[in-house]
């Protein structure tokens, strides 16, 4: 009898959690091997709660989606034997102009600041995952901006995997800030993809290039009359 009423407490506590769950779950693929304490874009609490019941409950009410690795989806390395800092699966949130001028806002970023900004454009489960990590050398300097919509095209635009090295000059607070100023679905929505992802892209460049870094994005008057 106790064995039965447990069983269905915890079935109870999985249907509670379920309403909770983020449609960007697939988005936490490239961030399988960073700690918690430096990647943004966790699972919700309500994620972590139905994950943590279905562990304890022979029904499977969630199941976490595998890790992905699919080098395959990546870009041939180009002529000049250089890797492109944007990548584009097949998502097409920004067009090739686009894709350009990012790619050289980054360089120039990085050569002025030694810190590197990647962009990933991707529709979960259709993303090279871990194998970004190699082929673009990620490390405690690189910032990896995933723009993927979630599994219904509905979750904030932007996530982020931050390397240890930018906790003191772009902290916690400014990638959330960052999220809700450009990243809902109502501001993709009403701007366009690319008008969000070029928006963090380059609040991120400008900042960087700032002494003191940034907690909160900057505005637009700040970026236009620094890039």
């Amino acid at each position: 009898m106790d064995s039965l009423l447990l069983r269905i407490i915890t079935l109870s506590m999985a249907l509670i959690a379920l309403p909770f769950i983020d449609d960007g779950l697939g988005v936490d693929a490239l961030h399988a091997q960073q700690s918690q304490a430096t990647a943004l874009g966790r699972r919700s609490a309500g994620q972590r709660i139905a994950a943590a019941v279905a562990s304890l409950t022979p029904f499977a009410v969630v199941a976490r989606p595998e890790g992905v690795n699919k080098p395959e989806l990546l870009p041939t390395t180009l002529v000049d034997g250089r890797r492109p800092n944007v990548i584009d699966v097949k998502v097409n949130f920004l067009t090739k102009g686009e894709q350009k001028r990012l790619d050289v806002l980054a360089a120039k970023t990085e050569k002025a600041s030694g810190f590197k900004i990647r962009v990933l454009c991707q529709s979960y489960p259709e993303t090279p995952g871990l194998a970004i990590k190699d082929y673009w050398k990620v490390d405690d300097k690189t910032v990896v901006l995933i723009a993927d919509k979630g599994l219904k095209g509905t979750s904030n635009i932007l996530n982020f995997n931050v390397g240890d090295g930018l906790a003191d000059v772009l902290p916690t607070p400014f990638w959330t800030r960052l999220q809700g100023r450009f990243g809902t679905s109502r501001y993709w929505r009403d701007k366009g993809e690319d008008v969000a992802i070029t928006n963090a892209v380059e609040a991120i460049a400008y900042c960087l290039q700032q002494e003191d870094g940034c907690t909160d994005p900057p505005s637009r008057d700040l970026i236009d009359a620094k890039l």
